[in-house]
């Protein structure tokens, strides 16, 4: 490997950041495949800041994040490549929730003061939000439970959600059939919202209308 490589010895962080970006592409990709996750490429991701600025009206570099109004929170966090451009005061107003448990603990060695935490937003706490079931626990951290309860505090919701679409497989050669069988598809069917309910992205969605309807989002 090193007869190829030099070893990088550079403090520079976003070389080092560019460089660990590159892990989500050495995992297991036909699962990842399967399930619809795709790593952001960092320059996209890093135009993807600028698209954010427009949004949230003001440059990200100079929200008052020390205020305490703002959090952020990327439900398909994956590596974490879309955090990388962040500036490094908003991480510790971020939540990055994300499937897999080998993310969790990359994520935790790259945003050491982001709250990161393993999570299923298609399965867990989906009958607690949507069906109102307030019986049940929560599986999401008491800190993101309390905020989300704030009125005061402003959500950025920042996410490249999974690409997925169920399929039938005497019409799909590669059938990704039960891909989308989970808790949030059957509230959208109970909603009737047909077809729709089969994409990945569209049940991402379909949550995040419910968990921020009343909010500053």
């Amino acid at each position: 490997f090193w007869t190829l490589y030099n070893k990088n010895k550079s403090n520079n962080i976003d070389v080092l950041r560019g460089i660990l970006s590159k892990a989500d592409r050495l995992s297991e990709d036909s699962q990842r495949r399967f399930e619809g996750e795709f790593y952001t490429p960092i320059h996209l991701a890093k135009k993807a800041i600028d698209y954010l600025d427009a949004v949230v009206g003001n440059d990200m570099k100079h929200i008052d994040w020390e205020s305490g109004k703002y959090r952020l929170w990327d439900m398909a966090s994956g590596t974490g490549n879309l955090e990388y451009h962040l500036p490094s005061k908003a991480y510790q107003y971020c939540y990055m929730s994300t499937l897999r448990s080998e993310d969790v603990i990359f994520c935790k060695g790259m945003f050491h003061d982001a709250k990161v935490f393993q999570y299923d937003y298609l399965n867990d706490d989906v009958d607690r939000v949507i069906g109102q079931d307030i019986s049940l626990g929560w599986k999401m951290p008491t800190e993101l439970v309390d905020d989300l309860a704030n009125p005061e505090i402003q959500w950025i919701i920042y996410i490249n959600p999974p690409f997925g679409t169920a399929q039938n497989k005497k019409n799909a050669n590669d059938s990704k059939d039960g891909i989308s069988m989970t808790k949030i598809q059957k509230h959208m069917t109970n909603d009737k919202l047909g077809e729709v309910s089969r994409e990945l992205f569209s049940q991402f969605l379909y949550r995040i209308h419910y968990e921020f309807k009343k909010k500053q989002a």
